[in-house]
């Protein structure tokens, strides 16, 4: 940054105000220096990117040892809004202040989000030295850890069930450090101490080392009316078999008799290789690397569907029935899913069977937990839940075990402003544990959580033992073709010598079958002097929020490096934009060339993962999932289109053109002998790439006999690529909307149930209606302004469409909000105009100045916002009754008249996308 400060007009500010108001400048403020687009790069002070937004501070309580003697504040001090009686963190020091590398961070409820993440792609727990899989809680799990749940309960075990006070007592003890943490001093999700500002709380499923370093201690004076509750508690644990609540809430998808699967459900991925010829496998190890793994039965085709060959063996269909039967009659993957109601009911029964009703108190509440429980098992992949929501509605007055040890407490009717506060804290530390250190580990453990590329952010649950069983064959087949076991003896030297570290291997279901995903979970850099790599961050604001990004770039050792003048190269393409750049002294920031590629070599041809407890290395096709794939399969495909004389042919006909999205290929052209030859050429593939098309997935607008599967209805106007509906008449552009026709528009949507809920709707709903606001839709070179007015209007359709899904869950918000949830549609009308006019700019420039050629008025844009909002909210009047004038009013002005004529038959056609009357 030494570069912003050689300019002459600071050394007149230093002349003019002295040497120590300049040192106050440079060091203890921030300066920012502006850019084009309205941008800043800040060059001194604290990163804005590390700095917290004013409205989410946290409020600074002094956290101090608890032996310290240093008096606590008052409850009515600035500096202190948590509860007066919290017991302090045996760390001295404030939130947000550093020590070393770690930072102080304190949490309020509202702020505390449980960490749903790690629910998701989880392995399954085996009983120790044994590949039986555990049902409940996981073997490290606290109750576990004093009596393991799934160890023999016949006859011969039942003196271990013997109560002995003494020992029942200590581990009552031992389990109330893990419930209530905070009242020993310990670390809490409250107050913990973290690496970085960002950061999810610790993972807290063992604490043994914690106790450990505690030592002994007495039982805090509060907690010891709730040990007999949790003395209880384990005793049920004991006693409980959480594999026969599974079996009656979450019976089998999978049928058994006796210890034998039924052959009708078993997964077959491929045929055997004994039946495979060389260019079949081939084509299997492609699909095994690039494409879906079936999910097939037997018998998948009736006989009457089904042609033979003079060998007697069954041909693949071909035409368009057969090929739609075909892909309906293989089983949907959702059919060995366990349904919500399902595991819900099983949550149900292991709380009631475990947890002491006296912890919640009456009815009411109990009822109020579980209908959150519903909710947290219900909810789509990113949606969170925060400490302050699960407790709303919720009677501490009700839970005997909260007040103050003595009849005389429990016979108060006034409860005093510390007395409450303290309650309040002992019943936020226990649901915490209930559902970060209870319900999670009993889900994870018990279910395969995953999303599905399908079902866009729904959540599908699998009964571990079943997703175990179902992927034993495909991971079978995976280990024979793709992979190869690396010796044991081998790993510990490997691990040594490899700069990346291992993968693991999960499967993605998708609606027919599954896709292999290959996960890195990190990496190493060398050090040398030739490449160096840079960090900055940055800091935008964009639909009433702020974000935060950081970004790395690798450049010469030795170029004559300036962040300014690299801010101002950034800002011609950003607009409001603030860049600081990053000083990393704890990470290797340098790399040689050669490391750089010798990583890459590693990464392509050494493969490591780990499947069960073994190591296997991949000997086919390149790891899916990696960062690097889309820019490897590029690479691929541009060499193969280089070399191939028939391609380049092809791409260089002027009465034709190819397109390629990644491994996606288009072709239109004008001659249909010219169309033939491309798809003749590709059905043969390119053996010496070992790349060949999908023949299921190939659609064309004309009939080639035997050759293709899909062709596209005669009375058709679009042909579907990627995502985009091209007019076979004039090759105009718009979206294709019919799988959201096909599927549920919530599973698309997050619910945000945190602090502040009406700013997360409402920043939801713009970057959401910002989504289609591509230049291919806009331009008018391309498409006719009534296509591009069409897409306008189909996108505040899609708008409308999640708004109304989004409240309908979120009810809060629109009770009493009508004005509130009105000014969310001006906004977002307003902002779908801006960023258009944005697009086009960014388009403009990167055209060397030439304009798009788009001519959209604002106020048809806005009618035709107000119209998609209308018609949706029409149909839920005694929901919207009080927002639906007020829509009608902006649609009937004066100056908007005209457009109901000229839009007549416009959003009829959009609605149509939809399935929409």
């Amino acid at each position: 940054m030494v570069p912003a400060f050689e300019n002459s007009e600071w050394d007149q500010l230093l002349d003019r105000i002295g040497v120590d108001p300049m040192l106050h400048l440079l060091m203890d403020t921030s300066i920012f220096i502006p850019l084009p687009n309205g941008c800043l790069c800040q060059v001194t002070g604290e990163p804005i990117v590390f700095l917290t937004p004013v409205e989410r501070r946290i409020s600074s309580e002094i956290l101090v040892h608890r032996d310290s003697g240093v008096k606590r504040p008052r409850p009515h001090s600035p500096q202190d809004e948590r509860p007066a009686k919290r017991r302090k963190l045996q760390i001295n020091g404030k939130p947000g202040a550093r020590r070393g590398q770690d930072i102080y961070i304190q949490k309020s409820p509202a702020n505390l989000v449980l960490a749903r993440s790690r629910l998701f792609f989880a392995r399954p727990c085996h009983i120790p030295h044994t590949n039986f899989v555990v049902v409940g809680l996981p073997p490290k799990h606290a109750l576990n850890c004093l009596y393991p749940s799934y160890s023999s309960k016949s006859s011969g075990t039942q003196a271990q069930l013997q109560y002995v006070p003494k020992k029942q007592t200590e581990e009552a003890r031992h389990l109330s450090k893990y419930i209530f943490p905070a009242q020993y001093g310990m670390q809490s999700p409250f107050q913990y101490v973290s690496a970085r500002k960002g950061d999810q709380y610790p993972n807290y499923l063992d604490r043994e080392k914690d106790i450990e370093m505690l030592g002994r201690c007495k039982t805090p004076k509060r907690l010891k009316e709730v040990l007999p509750l949790l003395d209880k508690l384990i005793w049920r644990h004991k006693k409980c078999d959480y594999k026969a609540l599974r079996n009656i809430a979450c019976p089998s998808k999978i049928k058994e008799e006796g210890e034998k699967l039924e052959e009708s459900v078993i997964l077959v991925c491929v045929p055997p290789l004994a039946h495979l010829t060389d260019v079949s496998i081939d084509v299997f190890k492609e699909m095994m690397s690039e494409q879906s793994i079936q999910l097939d039965t037997q018998a998948p085709l009736r006989l009457d569907d089904i042609s033979m060959d003079s060998a007697g063996n069954p041909i693949q269909p071909l035409g368009a029935t057969q090929a739609m039967k075909y892909v309906q009659s293989k089983p949907k993957f959702t059919e060995f899913e366990c349904s919500y109601y399902e595991v819900f009911r099983y949550v149900v029964l292991v709380t009631n069977t475990i947890i002491p009703k006296s912890f919640w108190g009456s009815k009411k509440n109990h009822t109020l937990v579980m209908r959150n429980v519903r909710k947290f098992i219900e909810a789509r992949r990113f949606e969170s839940f925060s400490i302050h929501f699960l407790l709303q509605g919720f009677s501490t007055a009700d839970c005997e075990w909260l007040m103050p040890p003595g009849e005389k407490a429990k016979a108060q009717g006034r409860v005093c402003v510390s007395d409450s506060l303290k309650r309040r804290e002992l019943l936020e530390e226990f649901m915490f544990w209930y559902f970060d250190g209870f319900l999670m580990p009993l889900l994870k453990t018990t279910f395969y959580i995953t999303d599905s590329s399908a079902y866009k952010n729904r959540i599908l649950y699998f009964r571990q033992d079943n997703w175990q069983t179902l992927c034993a064959p495909l991971l079978n087949r995976l280990l024979e073709n793709m992979f190869v076991k690396i010796p044991d003896a081998e790993v510990e030297a490997l691990e040594r010598q490899r700069k990346l570290g291992f993968s693991f291997v999960r499967l993605l279901p998708k609606d027919t079958g599954v896709r292999p995903i290959v996960n890195l979970r990190g990496s190493r850099q060398t050090q040398s002097d030739e490449y160096r790599i840079r960090h900055h961050g940055r800091t935008q604001y964009s639909a009433g929020a702020s974000k935060h990004s950081y970004k790395r770039e690798a450049g010469p050792q030795g170029e004559d490096f300036h962040f300014l003048k690299h801010a101002s190269d950034l800002a011609k393409e950003l607009y409001n934009t603030i860049f600081v750049g990053i000083v990393r002294r704890s990470e290797e920031s340098s790399a040689s060339r050669d490391a750089i590629l010798a990583l890459l070599r590693e990464h392509i041809t050494e493969n490591v993962v780990r499947i069960g407890r073994h190591y296997y290395r991949q000997q086919v096709g390149i790891p899916q999932g990696s960062i690097l794939s889309t820019v490897l399969c590029s690479f691929f495909y541009g060499d193969l289109e280089t070399g191939d004389e028939r391609l380049r042919q092809l791409r260089t006909d002027p009465g034709s053109v190819l397109f390629r999205l990644v491994d996606d290929y288009l072709f239109i052209s004008t001659s249909l002998s010219k169309a033939r030859l491309f798809l003749d050429m590709m059905n043969q593939g390119h053996p010496e790439y070992g790349c060949f098309i999908g023949k299921d997935k190939t659609l064309t607008n004309f009939d080639h006999g035997a050759q293709i599967m899909n062709v596209v209805e005669p009375s058709s106007k679009y042909f579907p690529w990627c995502g985009h509906l091209i007019n076979m008449q004039d090759l105009s552009v718009t979206v294709d909307y019919s799988r959201y026709a096909a599927c549920d528009i919530s599973n698309t949507l997050t619910v945000d149930r945190g602090r502040k809920p009406g700013t997360a709707f409402l920043t939801k709903m713009l970057l959401l209606s910002r989504s289609r606001c591509h230049v291919i839709y806009l331009d008018t070179g391309l498409n006719s302004e009534t296509v591009v007015y069409l897409n306008i209007y189909q996108n505040m359709l899609l708008s409308a469409l999640r708004m109304q899904e989004y409240l309908s869950e979120a009810k809060f918000l629109l009770h009493r909000n009508a004005a509130f949830v009105y000014k969310t549609i001006q906004k977002i009308a307003q902002l779908s105009y801006r960023s258009i006019q944005s697009q086009l700019k960014r388009k403009a420039k990167l055209n060397n100045g030439q304009p798009v050629p788009c001519d959209i008025k604002k106020p048809a844009a806005l009618w035709l916002a107000y119209h998609a909002f209308h018609h949706v909210f029409a149909k839920k009047t005694q929901l919207y009754g009080k927002i639906l004038p007020l829509l009608e009013r902006d649609l009937n002005r004066v100056q908007n008249r005209g457009y109901r004529r000229r839009f007549k038959f416009l959003p009829r056609e959009g609605q149509s996308a939809f399935d929409m009357s």
